[in-house]
């Protein structure tokens, strides 16, 4: 084989291996759109739509559950987003972010009821990023979500469930905060703002009862005032 051709098949083998490199890197580097991944960033969806021709629904809950399943301890902010991109005010006065730590091993719930039509926005995206001690997004984290729908006496009445659903919580691969995605949900939950009002509650309910939320290893964080 003279010298030409060596070079040839030397360039062809080197071709060969930098295009098998790349590949193996863009594989590994994928994460599952539903589950089976860790990530830093989780999307999931809430409705309180009422069934169509069902007006006897009493109450709609949305349940969201985090986990840990890795050695590292991380926080995590959550917060609701409409369709067009903006902070969903979903919930008034009881809560515009919820955020918390998340032990080694561990997790966190959150579960909000309402009465159909009293939220000013029905449906929209919850979006959930797990960050490091320095704010900076981790991966580890993996999620669930779930939807009841209730019949009961009275607008909370949480008996006898008539439909229910769960999914995963989508895996989305952290390029997704970049240009600002992060810096949004941040500031939706105070980052870097004074928070004056902090609880940690494991319960509460709007004034007129239309609207409940139950947490669990998680906190409900209000606006400052």
């Amino acid at each position: 084989m003279n010298t030409s051709m060596l070079r040839l098949a030397g360039a062809a083998l080197s071709l060969a291996l930098s295009l098998w490199i790349a590949a193996a890197g863009a594989a590994k580097a994928q994460i599952p759109s539903v589950g089976g991944g860790l990530t830093p960033y989780l999307v999931g969806e809430f409705s309180f739509l009422r069934p169509l021709a069902d007006n006897n629904v009493t109450a709609i809950e949305n349940r969201y559950t985090i986990h840990n399943p890795t050695t590292k301890k991380l926080r995590f902010l959550a917060a609701p987003f409409d369709f067009s991109g903006e902070h969903a005010d979903i919930l008034g006065i009881l809560m515009t972010c919820w955020t918390g730590e998340l032990a080694p091993n561990g997790r966190s719930f959150l579960a909000i009821a309402a009465l159909p039509g009293f939220l000013p926005v029905d449906i929209g995206t919850f979006k959930i990023v797990a960050l490091d001690g320095l704010g900076r997004p981790e991966a580890g984290i993996v999620g669930f979500q779930e939807r009841f729908i209730y019949k009961g006496d009275g607008p909370l009445g949480l008996k006898n469930v008539v439909a229910g659903s769960r999914s995963n919580l989508a895996s989305v691969p952290d390029v997704a905060l970049r240009n600002g995605e992060l810096e949004r949900i941040k500031k939706v939950c105070g980052e870097g703002d004074v928070i004056t009002d902090l609880t940690s509650s494991r319960e509460a309910e709007s004034e007129d009862g239309s609207v409940r939320i139950r947490t669990g290893g998680g906190v409900i964080r209000r606006p400052a005032q």
